[in-house]
């Protein structure tokens, strides 16, 4: 008999970052959220923006610690959770946005979580670890960062990286 595989480990990170006007219209510090999911060495990075989806693959240095590198980004919180493997059954229909795509990575099918400060609180009411400044909580910003880093962190000087 074979165990079961290991979950794969997932990043959840919001940002306040709003291009578009009326997403200005949700939580300061939650209008848009993407997801990175560890591959046991490198990080796939799904980005779902209102143009595209960004899918990139981050090859880190071991030593990394890729949720405080995150944390560290201005404006940013992080939630560690897993992929949850839901029953064989169609999602729920919905609109598609950056919730949504996240939701289906994570295999979460819960229909009335639509805004990503509601995907924060769902992920945060099922016990996952989150890596958030009370900061974040009351945020009000005029301008906000950028949705997501344009790349993973930089090796540090003198790691020695595999390359």
């Amino acid at each position: 008999m074979s165990a079961a595989p290991a979950a794969t480990r997932a990043l959840v990170v919001f940002s306040g970052k709003a291009d578009l006007g009326w997403l200005r219209l949700l939580r300061p510090g939650f209008r848009h959220c993407f997801v990175l999911l560890d591959l046991g060495g490198a990080w796939v990075c799904v980005n779902p923006l209102a143009h595209r989806t960004s899918v990139e693959l981050w090859s880190l240095d071991p030593a990394t610690d890729l949720p405080a590198w995150l944390r560290s980004q201005e404006g940013l919180s992080v939630v560690e959770t897993v992929v949850r493997h839901p029953p064989r059954r169609a999602c729920p229909i919905g609109i598609f946005s950056c919730v949504e795509a996240v939701k289906r990575v994570l295999g979460v099918q819960e229909r009335w979580v639509l805004t990503p400060g509601q995907l924060y609180d769902h992920l945060a009411r099922c016990g996952k670890k989150t890596f958030t400044s009370r900061a974040n909580w009351n945020m009000v910003r005029k301008s906000t960062p950028e949705p997501c880093p344009d790349g993973p962190p930089a090796p540090q000087a003198g790691s020695h990286g595999r390359g």
